[in-house]
Protein backbone atom coordinates (compact mmCIF):
# COMPACT_ATOMS: atom_id res chain seq x y z
CA UNK A 1 0.00 0.00 0.00
CA UNK A 2 1.18 3.41 -0.93
CA UNK A 3 0.67 4.81 2.49
CA UNK A 4 3.15 6.58 5.25
CA UNK A 5 4.60 3.87 7.80
CA UNK A 6 2.50 3.32 11.24
CA UNK A 7 3.93 2.03 14.22
CA UNK A 8 2.53 3.19 17.59
CA UNK A 9 5.51 1.16 19.41
CA UNK A 10 7.89 3.29 17.27
CA UNK A 11 10.43 4.50 19.87
CA UNK A 12 12.17 7.83 19.74
CA UNK A 13 16.00 8.37 20.02
CA UNK A 14 16.02 11.65 21.76
CA UNK A 15 12.95 12.71 23.63
CA UNK A 16 10.84 15.43 21.83
CA UNK A 17 10.71 19.02 22.84
CA UNK A 18 6.62 19.34 23.72
CA UNK A 19 6.96 22.49 21.65
CA UNK A 20 7.35 20.42 18.67
CA UNK A 21 3.66 19.62 18.78
CA UNK A 22 2.56 22.84 19.07
CA UNK A 23 1.74 25.24 15.74
CA UNK A 24 4.33 28.32 16.47
CA UNK A 25 1.07 30.38 15.95
CA UNK A 26 -1.13 28.25 19.02
CA UNK A 27 -2.47 30.76 20.95
CA UNK A 28 -0.63 29.02 24.03
CA UNK A 29 2.40 30.51 23.19
CA UNK A 30 0.89 33.99 23.85
CA UNK A 31 -1.34 33.04 27.03
CA UNK A 32 2.75 31.89 28.45
CA UNK A 33 3.96 35.19 27.68
CA UNK A 34 1.26 37.43 28.93
CA UNK A 35 1.07 35.48 32.37
CA UNK A 36 4.98 35.29 32.19
CA UNK A 37 4.96 38.84 32.43
CA UNK A 38 2.88 39.04 35.74
CA UNK A 39 4.02 40.56 39.06
CA UNK A 40 3.46 36.86 41.26
CA UNK A 41 4.79 38.36 44.05
CA UNK A 42 2.04 37.50 46.64
CA UNK A 43 1.63 33.80 45.62
CA UNK A 44 5.29 33.06 46.49
CA UNK A 45 5.22 34.96 49.75
CA UNK A 46 2.11 32.31 50.53
CA UNK A 47 4.64 29.35 49.70
CA UNK A 48 5.41 27.42 52.76
CA UNK A 49 8.85 26.67 53.57
CA UNK A 50 8.38 23.51 55.20
CA UNK A 51 6.44 19.70 54.01
CA UNK A 52 6.24 18.83 50.81
CA UNK A 53 7.18 21.13 47.63
CA UNK A 54 4.20 22.82 46.20
CA UNK A 55 3.77 22.72 42.34
CA UNK A 56 4.57 26.17 41.11
CA UNK A 57 2.57 29.05 40.76
CA UNK A 58 3.41 30.12 37.53
CA UNK A 59 2.11 26.51 36.48
CA UNK A 60 -1.01 26.71 37.88
CA UNK A 61 -1.80 30.12 37.20
CA UNK A 62 -1.03 29.21 33.27
CA UNK A 63 -3.88 26.46 33.42
CA UNK A 64 -6.46 28.19 35.31
CA UNK A 65 -6.30 31.10 32.69
CA UNK A 66 -6.06 29.08 29.72
CA UNK A 67 -9.47 27.35 31.09
CA UNK A 68 -10.97 30.74 31.54
CA UNK A 69 -10.16 31.84 28.03
CA UNK A 70 -11.62 27.89 26.56
CA UNK A 71 -14.75 28.25 28.97
CA UNK A 72 -13.24 25.61 31.46
CA UNK A 73 -13.58 25.93 35.47
CA UNK A 74 -13.90 22.33 36.15
CA UNK A 75 -10.94 21.24 38.30
CA UNK A 76 -11.13 17.37 37.43
CA UNK A 77 -11.21 18.61 33.32
CA UNK A 78 -8.05 20.72 34.00
CA UNK A 79 -6.66 17.77 35.56
CA UNK A 80 -7.44 15.18 32.83
CA UNK A 81 -6.25 18.22 30.10
CA UNK A 82 -2.86 17.92 31.86
CA UNK A 83 -2.39 14.51 30.84
CA UNK A 84 -3.82 14.37 27.56
CA UNK A 85 -3.70 17.91 25.70
CA UNK A 86 -0.79 18.92 24.43
CA UNK A 87 -1.50 22.45 25.07
CA UNK A 88 -1.65 21.95 28.93
CA UNK A 89 0.95 19.90 28.92
CA UNK A 90 3.58 22.52 27.42
CA UNK A 91 2.03 24.94 30.24
CA UNK A 92 2.12 22.30 32.93
CA UNK A 93 6.24 21.13 32.13
CA UNK A 94 4.37 17.73 31.81
CA UNK A 95 3.36 17.67 35.58
CA UNK A 96 0.32 16.66 36.45
CA UNK A 97 -1.32 18.26 39.00
CA UNK A 98 -4.72 16.17 40.19
CA UNK A 99 -8.10 18.19 40.52
CA UNK A 100 -7.93 18.10 44.33
CA UNK A 101 -4.64 20.77 43.99
CA UNK A 102 -6.01 22.35 41.61
CA UNK A 103 -8.85 23.13 43.25
CA UNK A 104 -7.29 23.72 46.60
CA UNK A 105 -4.81 26.23 44.60
CA UNK A 106 -7.86 27.85 43.37
CA UNK A 107 -9.82 28.78 46.23
CA UNK A 108 -6.52 29.79 48.72
CA UNK A 109 -5.33 32.32 46.30
CA UNK A 110 -8.82 33.55 44.86
CA UNK A 111 -8.17 37.21 46.58
CA UNK A 112 -4.47 37.17 44.38
CA UNK A 113 -5.78 35.50 41.22
CA UNK A 114 -8.51 37.97 40.78
CA UNK A 115 -5.63 41.43 41.65
CA UNK A 116 -4.33 40.26 38.52
CA UNK A 117 -7.09 41.95 36.91
CA UNK A 118 -5.99 45.39 36.50
CA UNK A 119 -2.27 43.52 34.95
CA UNK A 120 -4.55 41.71 32.49
CA UNK A 121 -6.21 45.14 31.64
CA UNK A 122 -2.49 46.96 30.98
CA UNK A 123 -1.90 44.23 29.18
CA UNK A 124 -4.71 45.51 26.82
CA UNK A 125 -3.90 48.88 27.10
CA UNK A 126 -0.02 48.12 25.67
CA UNK A 127 -1.70 46.61 22.76
CA UNK A 128 -3.30 49.29 22.03
CA UNK A 129 -6.89 47.38 22.86
CA UNK A 130 -8.07 50.77 25.17
CA UNK A 131 -8.76 54.01 24.64
CA UNK A 132 -11.07 55.20 27.26
CA UNK A 133 -13.17 57.13 25.07
CA UNK A 134 -16.41 55.74 25.31
CA UNK A 135 -16.69 53.41 28.40
CA UNK A 136 -20.51 51.49 28.81
CA UNK A 137 -21.56 50.21 32.20
CA UNK A 138 -24.13 47.54 32.76
CA UNK A 139 -24.98 44.58 34.89
CA UNK A 140 -26.34 40.97 34.39
CA UNK A 141 -28.23 39.12 36.84
CA UNK A 142 -26.25 35.68 36.70
CA UNK A 143 -27.80 32.63 39.23
CA UNK A 144 -26.32 31.87 42.31
CA UNK A 145 -25.26 28.57 43.84
CA UNK A 146 -28.44 28.18 45.48
CA UNK A 147 -31.90 26.79 45.19
CA UNK A 148 -34.98 28.64 45.61
CA UNK A 149 -36.80 25.76 47.64
CA UNK A 150 -33.90 27.10 50.07
CA UNK A 151 -35.31 30.61 50.74
CA UNK A 152 -36.63 31.47 53.78
CA UNK A 153 -38.59 34.98 55.56
CA UNK A 154 -38.63 35.40 59.19
CA UNK A 155 -42.09 33.40 59.80
CA UNK A 156 -40.50 30.19 57.53
CA UNK A 157 -37.79 30.30 59.44
CA UNK A 158 -39.10 30.02 62.84
CA UNK A 159 -41.30 27.92 62.15
CA UNK A 160 -38.82 25.19 60.19
CA UNK A 161 -36.62 25.92 63.25
CA UNK A 162 -39.44 24.69 65.72
CA UNK A 163 -40.55 22.00 63.15
CA UNK A 164 -36.47 20.58 63.21
CA UNK A 165 -36.19 21.32 67.21
CA UNK A 166 -39.50 18.94 67.71
CA UNK A 167 -37.49 16.29 65.85
CA UNK A 168 -34.45 15.97 67.23
CA UNK A 169 -36.22 15.65 70.69
CA UNK A 170 -38.35 12.87 69.98
CA UNK A 171 -35.38 11.25 68.28
CA UNK A 172 -33.00 11.89 71.65
CA UNK A 173 -35.78 10.24 73.72
CA UNK A 174 -35.96 7.05 71.70
CA UNK A 175 -32.14 7.33 72.34
CA UNK A 176 -32.43 7.92 75.67
CA UNK A 177 -35.02 5.05 75.85
CA UNK A 178 -32.65 2.67 73.88
CA UNK A 179 -29.92 3.55 76.14
CA UNK A 180 -31.43 2.65 79.26
CA UNK A 181 -32.68 -0.73 77.84
CA UNK A 182 -29.01 -1.29 76.80
CA UNK A 183 -27.36 -0.62 79.67
CA UNK A 184 -29.79 -2.92 81.45
CA UNK A 185 -28.80 -5.80 79.06
CA UNK A 186 -24.81 -4.93 78.73
CA UNK A 187 -24.04 -2.78 81.88
CA UNK A 188 -23.75 1.10 82.18
CA UNK A 189 -19.91 0.56 81.09
CA UNK A 190 -19.63 -0.40 77.59
CA UNK A 191 -19.42 2.15 74.98
CA UNK A 192 -21.72 4.70 73.75
CA UNK A 193 -22.89 5.41 70.18
CA UNK A 194 -21.92 8.21 68.20
CA UNK A 195 -25.20 10.19 66.89
CA UNK A 196 -27.03 9.24 63.71
CA UNK A 197 -25.92 11.31 60.76
CA UNK A 198 -29.51 12.35 60.25
CA UNK A 199 -29.39 14.04 63.48
CA UNK A 200 -25.89 15.77 63.07
CA UNK A 201 -27.11 17.21 60.06
CA UNK A 202 -30.13 18.33 61.99
CA UNK A 203 -28.38 19.72 64.65
CA UNK A 204 -26.06 22.03 61.85
CA UNK A 205 -29.64 22.99 59.92
CA UNK A 206 -30.90 24.47 63.03
CA UNK A 207 -27.53 26.39 63.52
CA UNK A 208 -27.57 27.28 60.05
CA UNK A 209 -31.53 28.47 61.04
CA UNK A 210 -30.42 30.69 64.12
CA UNK A 211 -28.15 33.33 62.59
CA UNK A 212 -30.64 33.43 59.64
CA UNK A 213 -33.01 33.98 62.13
CA UNK A 214 -31.34 36.58 63.66
CA UNK A 215 -30.28 38.18 60.37
CA UNK A 216 -33.98 38.47 59.39
CA UNK A 217 -35.08 39.85 62.53
CA UNK A 218 -32.41 43.00 61.54
CA UNK A 219 -34.69 43.05 58.00
CA UNK A 220 -38.03 44.04 57.26
CA UNK A 221 -40.88 41.46 58.02
CA UNK A 222 -41.06 39.64 54.85
CA UNK A 223 -37.59 39.96 53.71
CA UNK A 224 -36.73 37.04 52.55
CA UNK A 225 -32.88 35.55 52.70
CA UNK A 226 -31.50 32.18 51.09
CA UNK A 227 -29.85 29.19 53.50
CA UNK A 228 -27.61 27.96 51.23
CA UNK A 229 -26.32 31.09 50.17
CA UNK A 230 -27.27 34.30 52.68
CA UNK A 231 -25.82 36.93 50.91
CA UNK A 232 -27.23 36.34 47.50
CA UNK A 233 -30.81 38.07 46.76
CA UNK A 234 -34.01 37.37 44.45
CA UNK A 235 -32.80 38.57 40.78
CA UNK A 236 -34.52 37.84 37.69
CA UNK A 237 -32.45 36.34 35.87
CA UNK A 238 -32.54 34.09 32.17
CA UNK A 239 -33.72 31.04 34.64
CA UNK A 240 -36.33 33.31 35.69
CA UNK A 241 -36.81 34.83 39.26
CA UNK A 242 -34.04 32.71 41.66
CA UNK A 243 -31.73 33.82 44.02
CA UNK A 244 -28.69 35.45 42.36
CA UNK A 245 -25.81 38.28 41.68
CA UNK A 246 -25.71 41.42 40.04
CA UNK A 247 -22.53 40.88 37.85
CA UNK A 248 -21.08 44.17 36.31
CA UNK A 249 -18.92 45.55 34.29
CA UNK A 250 -17.09 48.58 32.32
CA UNK A 251 -16.51 48.00 28.91
CA UNK A 252 -14.10 49.95 27.03
CA UNK A 253 -15.41 50.84 23.08
CA UNK A 254 -12.31 50.47 21.13
CA UNK A 255 -11.97 47.10 21.24
CA UNK A 256 -14.70 45.77 24.25
CA UNK A 257 -12.09 44.98 26.55
CA UNK A 258 -13.62 44.77 30.19
CA UNK A 259 -12.13 47.38 32.40
CA UNK A 260 -13.70 47.08 35.19
CA UNK A 261 -15.93 44.61 37.12
CA UNK A 262 -17.63 44.05 40.27
CA UNK A 263 -21.13 41.70 42.21
CA UNK A 264 -23.51 42.88 44.09
CA UNK A 265 -26.51 41.26 45.90
CA UNK A 266 -28.68 43.85 44.89
CA UNK A 267 -30.86 43.63 41.92
CA UNK A 268 -30.52 47.58 41.51
CA UNK A 269 -27.86 49.01 39.28
CA UNK A 270 -28.47 52.71 40.43
CA UNK A 271 -25.31 52.60 43.48
CA UNK A 272 -22.82 50.96 40.74
CA UNK A 273 -22.22 53.52 38.97
CA UNK A 274 -19.92 55.74 41.02
CA UNK A 275 -17.84 52.40 42.37
CA UNK A 276 -17.57 51.55 38.05
CA UNK A 277 -16.40 54.47 37.21
CA UNK A 278 -13.65 54.95 39.70
CA UNK A 279 -12.47 51.30 39.52
CA UNK A 280 -12.39 51.83 35.82
CA UNK A 281 -10.02 54.99 35.74
CA UNK A 282 -7.96 53.57 38.89
CA UNK A 283 -7.12 50.38 36.48
CA UNK A 284 -6.03 52.27 33.14
CA UNK A 285 -4.90 55.14 35.30
CA UNK A 286 -6.38 57.48 31.89
CA UNK A 287 -9.50 59.78 32.77
CA UNK A 288 -13.24 58.65 31.32
CA UNK A 289 -14.04 61.32 28.71
CA UNK A 290 -17.41 59.96 27.88
CA UNK A 291 -20.14 57.52 29.88
CA UNK A 292 -23.19 55.58 28.65
CA UNK A 293 -25.65 53.60 30.95
CA UNK A 294 -28.84 52.03 30.36
CA UNK A 295 -32.11 54.22 32.74
CA UNK A 296 -31.21 51.69 35.90
CA UNK A 297 -28.07 53.96 36.44
CA UNK A 298 -30.57 57.00 36.49
CA UNK A 299 -30.63 59.26 39.64
CA UNK A 300 -29.86 62.75 40.59
CA UNK A 301 -27.42 61.68 42.71
CA UNK A 302 -25.53 60.11 39.91
CA UNK A 303 -26.51 63.10 37.00
CA UNK A 304 -24.90 65.01 39.71
CA UNK A 305 -21.59 62.46 40.01
CA UNK A 306 -20.96 63.06 36.35
CA UNK A 307 -21.87 66.65 36.05
CA UNK A 308 -18.98 67.35 38.63
CA UNK A 309 -16.23 65.62 37.03
CA UNK A 310 -17.12 67.11 33.91
CA UNK A 311 -17.38 63.67 32.00
CA UNK A 312 -19.78 63.51 29.22
CA UNK A 313 -22.60 61.05 30.08
CA UNK A 314 -25.32 59.51 28.26
CA UNK A 315 -27.82 57.86 31.15
CA UNK A 316 -31.71 58.17 30.16
CA UNK A 317 -34.20 58.25 32.92
CA UNK A 318 -36.76 54.61 33.13
CA UNK A 319 -39.59 56.93 31.81
CA UNK A 320 -37.63 58.74 28.88
CA UNK A 321 -36.25 54.98 27.76
CA UNK A 322 -39.90 53.69 28.12
CA UNK A 323 -41.58 56.35 26.04
CA UNK A 324 -38.81 55.43 23.25
CA UNK A 325 -39.08 51.97 23.50
CA UNK A 326 -42.89 52.56 23.11
CA UNK A 327 -42.05 54.24 19.84
CA UNK A 328 -42.44 57.79 21.04
CA UNK A 329 -39.80 59.43 19.35
CA UNK A 330 -39.31 62.63 22.25
CA UNK A 331 -39.25 60.46 24.94
CA UNK A 332 -41.29 62.48 26.73
CA UNK A 333 -45.00 61.80 27.69
CA UNK A 334 -47.63 63.84 26.98
CA UNK A 335 -48.70 64.16 30.80
CA UNK A 336 -45.17 63.93 32.23
CA UNK A 337 -44.55 66.61 34.97
CA UNK A 338 -42.13 68.49 32.52
CA UNK A 339 -45.31 69.27 30.68
CA UNK A 340 -46.37 71.38 34.31
CA UNK A 341 -46.05 75.12 34.15
CA UNK A 342 -44.98 76.51 37.50
CA UNK A 343 -46.30 79.66 38.92
CA UNK A 344 -44.11 81.05 41.46
CA UNK A 345 -46.58 83.72 42.12
CA UNK A 346 -49.05 81.47 43.69
CA UNK A 347 -46.52 78.29 44.10
CA UNK A 348 -48.68 76.13 41.88
CA UNK A 349 -47.85 73.94 38.75
CA UNK A 350 -50.30 74.60 35.91
CA UNK A 351 -51.45 71.03 34.43
CA UNK A 352 -51.64 70.77 30.56
CA UNK A 353 -55.41 70.73 30.63
CA UNK A 354 -55.09 74.27 32.66
CA UNK A 355 -56.16 72.74 35.90
CA UNK A 356 -53.51 73.59 39.45
CA UNK A 357 -51.81 70.92 41.35
CA UNK A 358 -50.85 72.78 45.37
CA UNK A 359 -48.28 72.14 47.22
CA UNK A 360 -48.96 70.58 51.04
CA UNK A 361 -50.19 72.72 53.14
CA UNK A 362 -46.92 71.76 55.18
CA UNK A 363 -44.67 73.43 52.92
CA UNK A 364 -44.42 76.51 53.85
CA UNK A 365 -42.82 75.45 57.22
CA UNK A 366 -39.81 73.54 55.47
CA UNK A 367 -36.48 75.45 55.70
CA UNK A 368 -34.58 72.68 53.42
CA UNK A 369 -34.79 71.50 50.23
CA UNK A 370 -37.20 68.35 50.29
CA UNK A 371 -39.50 66.33 47.45
CA UNK A 372 -42.73 67.90 47.76
CA UNK A 373 -46.08 66.53 45.74
CA UNK A 374 -47.98 68.66 44.45
CA UNK A 375 -51.64 67.67 43.90
CA UNK A 376 -54.59 68.83 41.52
CA UNK A 377 -57.38 70.11 44.34
CA UNK A 378 -60.93 68.71 43.57
CA UNK A 379 -61.06 64.50 42.70
CA UNK A 380 -64.26 66.19 39.92
CA UNK A 381 -61.58 67.96 38.32
CA UNK A 382 -59.27 65.16 36.73
CA UNK A 383 -62.42 62.49 36.58
CA UNK A 384 -64.12 64.92 34.52
CA UNK A 385 -61.13 65.48 32.43
CA UNK A 386 -60.33 64.04 28.95
CA UNK A 387 -56.50 63.07 29.63
CA UNK A 388 -57.28 61.32 32.44
CA UNK A 389 -58.47 58.52 30.52
CA UNK A 390 -55.45 58.39 28.36
CA UNK A 391 -52.97 57.79 31.39
CA UNK A 392 -52.52 61.47 32.88
CA UNK A 393 -53.33 59.64 35.99
CA UNK A 394 -52.75 56.24 37.57
CA UNK A 395 -56.15 54.76 37.69
CA UNK A 396 -59.56 56.58 36.54
CA UNK A 397 -60.80 58.94 39.18
CA UNK A 398 -57.55 59.37 41.18
CA UNK A 399 -56.16 62.97 41.24
CA UNK A 400 -53.09 63.82 39.25
CA UNK A 401 -50.23 64.28 41.82
CA UNK A 402 -46.70 65.59 40.78
CA UNK A 403 -43.03 64.99 42.95
CA UNK A 404 -40.73 67.64 42.84
CA UNK A 405 -37.00 67.64 44.54
CA UNK A 406 -35.62 70.69 42.94
CA UNK A 407 -33.51 68.67 40.79
CA UNK A 408 -35.77 67.81 37.49
CA UNK A 409 -33.23 70.24 35.51
CA UNK A 410 -30.68 67.74 35.59
CA UNK A 411 -33.38 64.86 33.92
CA UNK A 412 -34.56 67.46 31.63
CA UNK A 413 -30.62 68.72 30.67
CA UNK A 414 -30.25 64.75 29.95
CA UNK A 415 -33.18 64.14 27.79
CA UNK A 416 -32.47 67.04 25.40
CA UNK A 417 -28.55 65.82 25.08
CA UNK A 418 -30.18 62.37 24.50
CA UNK A 419 -32.21 63.59 21.64
CA UNK A 420 -29.38 65.41 19.54
CA UNK A 421 -27.92 63.69 16.45
CA UNK A 422 -24.87 62.68 18.42
CA UNK A 423 -26.05 61.68 22.18
CA UNK A 424 -28.59 59.38 19.40
CA UNK A 425 -25.59 58.11 17.75
CA UNK A 426 -23.48 57.45 21.85
CA UNK A 427 -25.88 55.60 23.27
CA UNK A 428 -26.85 53.38 19.83
CA UNK A 429 -23.50 52.20 20.50
CA UNK A 430 -23.57 51.52 24.50
CA UNK A 431 -25.94 48.48 23.59
CA UNK A 432 -23.21 47.29 20.78
CA UNK A 433 -20.54 47.76 23.72
CA UNK A 434 -21.65 46.33 26.60
CA UNK A 435 -24.13 43.83 24.96
CA UNK A 436 -21.12 42.12 23.21
CA UNK A 437 -19.14 41.35 26.33
CA UNK A 438 -21.82 39.78 28.44
CA UNK A 439 -23.48 37.56 24.79
CA UNK A 440 -19.74 36.17 24.87
CA UNK A 441 -19.12 35.56 28.68
CA UNK A 442 -22.21 33.53 28.68
CA UNK A 443 -22.77 31.78 25.52
CA UNK A 444 -19.52 31.58 24.39
CA UNK A 445 -17.47 30.98 28.05
CA UNK A 446 -21.04 29.62 28.97
CA UNK A 447 -20.96 31.56 32.10
CA UNK A 448 -24.51 30.80 33.38
CA UNK A 449 -24.28 30.50 36.95
CA UNK A 450 -21.38 31.09 39.81
CA UNK A 451 -20.38 27.80 41.17
CA UNK A 452 -18.74 29.65 44.43
CA UNK A 453 -21.08 30.93 47.86
CA UNK A 454 -20.62 34.31 49.34
CA UNK A 455 -20.79 37.51 47.86
CA UNK A 456 -16.59 38.17 48.53
CA UNK A 457 -16.14 34.16 46.63
CA UNK A 458 -18.75 35.23 43.86
CA UNK A 459 -17.14 38.43 42.98
CA UNK A 460 -13.78 37.21 42.94
CA UNK A 461 -14.95 34.11 40.86
CA UNK A 462 -16.70 36.98 38.21
CA UNK A 463 -13.67 38.91 38.11
CA UNK A 464 -11.74 35.74 36.77
CA UNK A 465 -14.03 35.00 34.13
CA UNK A 466 -13.80 38.91 32.95
CA UNK A 467 -9.73 38.05 33.20
CA UNK A 468 -10.34 35.15 30.67
CA UNK A 469 -12.20 37.15 28.35
CA UNK A 470 -9.98 39.73 28.27
CA UNK A 471 -7.52 37.23 27.73
CA UNK A 472 -9.58 35.67 24.62
CA UNK A 473 -9.47 39.67 23.45
CA UNK A 474 -5.40 39.62 23.09
CA UNK A 475 -5.34 36.53 21.84
CA UNK A 476 -7.65 37.52 19.17
CA UNK A 477 -6.45 40.56 18.19
CA UNK A 478 -2.89 39.23 18.15
CA UNK A 479 -4.12 36.15 15.55
CA UNK A 480 -2.85 36.61 12.25
CA UNK A 481 -4.80 37.88 9.25
CA UNK A 482 -5.55 35.59 7.09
Amino acid sequence: MNVRPYDQKQKLLLPNDVRDFLSPAHEIHLVNDIIERFDLSSFYEAIPEVGNPSYHPKLMIKILFYGLVQGITSSRLLARKCCSDVAYMYLAAMQKPDFRTISKFRIRHLASISQLFAQVVATCQDMGLVSMDHIAIDGTRLKANASASELFDRERAVRHHDRLKDEIRKRLDHMGAQDALEDQLYGEDSSGYEAPPELRNHAARIKKLDRLIKELHKEKKDKKKNLTDPDSEIQKTEFGKKPGYNGQVSVDGKHNVIVATDVTSSPSDVHQLKPMVEQSQSNTGKKLSKISADAGYSSHANLEYVKERGTDAYIPDKRYQHQIKRGNPTGICPYDKSRFTYIPEEDVYLCPAGAKAYPPGYAKNLKDPFPLIYTVKGMWRCTGCEHSRKGCTKRFGSNRTIQISGKEHLIDAMRAKLQTPEGKAVYRKRKQIVETAFGYLKHNMNLRSFTLRGLEKVRLEFRMWCMGYNLKKIILHSAPVG
